[in-house]
């Protein structure tokens, strides 16, 4: 901002409440404390109308924010039993690629924040996949809601989906693991 238009508001003001109080006011005492303050709230109001707006700004809350599962389960293959199909990894670095994030964490025991440009340095190894301290990281990071790419096995999906609601964090999930069919006797 230019301090000649910030100069030019302040004496606007200043000229305004002048007129009106010399002017238009009847000569009484203790009329310099109101002409102040219509001063100030003139100049405060001018200086609004100076300020350039705020909408566009790259400041606040990040556009889009995915979590990566990191954890050793993300190194099998899609499909159990098929030693060609690709990994979880592979899958999930492939649907991270077509989000376009803005931030992306990823997880394990902890958070680790990983750069754009260089997404192929995340890896698969980690022993657990918990999801709250990625949840944690990302709302102090200014999210307001989160993509979650995982094979689905999370160690804490309910005290996760617990955290994200306390935060107020919108949470979606992507899995990359097909579903497993299950057997049992009863």
């Amino acid at each position: 901002m230019s301090p000649l238009l910030w100069l030019v508001a302040a004496l606007g003001a200043v000229g305004v409440v002048a007129w009106a109080y010399g002017v238009r006011e009847e000569r009484v005492q203790g009329r310099l404390g109101p002409a102040a303050l219509r001063g100030l709230a003139l100049f405060l109001i001018l200086a609004g109308l100076i300020l350039p707006a705020l909408r566009g700004r790259t400041i606040g809350a990040p556009g889009r924010v995915v979590l990566i599962d990191g954890s050793a389960s993300m190194a099998l293959p899609v499909r159990p039993g098929d030693p060609a199909a690709p990994t979880r990894l592979d899958s999930a670095m492939t649907v991270v690629a077509g989000l376009a994030p803005e931030r992306v964490y990823r997880f394990g025991d902890e958070a680790v924040g990983v750069p754009l440009d260089d997404l192929s340095t995340v890896e698969a190894a980690e022993p657990r996949s918990r999801i709250a301290p990625a949840l944690e990281a990302a709302r102090l990071g200014g999210a307001d809601s989160v993509w979650v790419v995982t094979d689905g096995d999370l160690g804490d999906r309910v005290e996760g989906l617990d955290l994200a609601a306390g935060l107020g964090l919108g949470v979606r999930e992507v899995r990359v693991a097909e579903d497993v069919p299950r057997a049992g006797l009863a």
